[in-house]
């Protein structure tokens, strides 16, 4: 994974060097992101390039998730369907299948 800034204005380029970037074009790599062993978890909320927004069933919510780990490097992409219902239910629908 890397990161890169995108400065719109001067003022956010001033911003970066107060925060000690001397250099606001400067790609950082995973380790300077998040140095040690990181696991990241992201849902998406809308639809997007990389992620499937959460779409809303009668009586559950179906999202889509992408696991990151940097120890076993490896990505995983989940589907989830979360039943609104309190009570617990014996059987599970899996819906557009």
């Amino acid at each position: 994974m890397q990161a890169q800034l995108w400065p719109t204005s001067r003022r956010e380029i001033e911003q970066a060097r107060e925060l000690g970037i001397d250099d606001p074009g400067r790609v950082f790599m995973t380790e300077e992101l998040a140095p040690g062993e990181v696991i990241v978890a992201a849902t998406g909320v809308s639809n997007g390039d990389l992620l499937r927004g959460v779409r809303f069933l009668t009586d559950s919510a179906r999202t889509h998730s992408l696991v990151m780990c940097t120890r076993c490097n490896w990505v995983r992409f989940t589907d989830g369907i979360h039943f609104f219902a309190r009570e617990r239910r014996e059987e599970v629908r899996l819906l557009g299948y």
